[in-house]
This record gives structure tokens, C-alpha cells and sequence, in this order.
């Protein structure tokens, strides 16, 4: 039987240690809703979080005291996944940190962090998209799709 060809996660060749602002997703383990739940009412889109949405958003904004290369600019939890927006800044010692440090981080950190209150298999599927904000308006429309995320829940081809 003759495997399919997958796409690499990461741009081939690319540095992701060096400055850049980037934006990530990532899904929950078998994009089951884990993180809370969206309830809409009228036109009006509210994200109720759950436990696990709080100790994920808690690991976080924590992640810039062990990475201070990285500015964490923009963030959104919805049920099953998380987008984020951050800026890679060079290091004045020269430690090269790459963009899958950061994020493999935050994976390890917010999994021992839920398994220590709940107990859970997985909270995150393996890997997570990226993609190299290339000018300011690329930046300003990966901001306004964190930003109006919630209001589009109900259309995700992953519900």
C-alpha cells in the first residue's frame, strides 16, 4: 500500500530562528472541542472558556519570561484550536531559538499543566501550521482573522 505524499509542515529551507512575525495554528488533540464552547446569540458570538482554556491561556502569557525573543502580539482560543500572532527578535547573546522551540514549549508546558488539574491523554495533535508574515498588510489581516475567529465558529469545516 503506497503511503500519501503529505505536505511539510515547515517551509523547506527556511530559518525560523531568525526575525520574523509569524502566525500559528494550533488544534486541539483530535480537534475535539476541549477548550470551551462558542453560544451564538442573535448576532452576538460569545466564547464560553473551559478549565483547560484557562491554563492554556495561563501558559501563555507566561511563555515570554523563558522566551524573551518572542513578542506575543495576538491571541484566540476557540473550542478546538488556537491561533496566534508573534515577532521573532534576534537574540543579543546569540542563542538561535526557532519558532517550533517556542510552540513545542507551549505544548509541553500547557499539557503538564492540564494533567496536573485534569487528567487527560492529549490536549494537542502533533505539529501546527505557520505562516511567514511577509508586510504589514499581511500582519493586519492575520490580526483581523484572530480578531473576528469567533464570530466565523460556526462555518469551520472542522466542527
Amino acid at each position: 500500500m503506497e503511503l500519501p505524499n503529505r505536505k511539510l509542515p515547515r517551509m523547506r529551507g527556511y530559518d525560523y530562528s531568525q526575525e520574523a512575525a509569524y502566525f500559528v495554528t494550533i488544534c486541539s488533540y483530535e480537534r475535539k472541542p476541549i477548550f470551551g464552547e462558542i453560544i451564538k446569540t442573535g448576532n452576538t458570538h460569545v466564547f464560553t472558556p473551559s478549565r483547560i482554556e484557562e491554563l492554556v491561556r495561563l501558559t501563555y502569557v507566561q511563555l515570554p519570561s523563558r522566551f524573551p525573543e518572542f513578542d506575543l502580539v495576538h491571541f484566540s482560543l476557540l473550542p478546538n484550536h488556537l491561533h496566534f500572532l508573534t515577532i521573532k527578535k534576534e537574540r543579543q547573546d546569540g542563542v538561535r531559538i526557532s519558532l517550533s522551540d517556542l510552540v513545542g514549549a507551549f505544548k509541553s508546558l500547557s499539557d503538564r499543566a492540564v494533567r496536573n488539574e485534569i487528567s487527560l491523554q492529549k490536549i494537542w495533535q502533533k505539529s501546527f501550521h505557520d505562516h511567514i508574515i511577509r508586510d504589514e498588510q499581511d500582519f493586519q489581516t492575520h490580526w483581523l482573522y484572530i480578531e473576528e475567529n469567533v464570530n466565523r465558529w460556526f462555518e469551520d469545516e472542522y466542527l
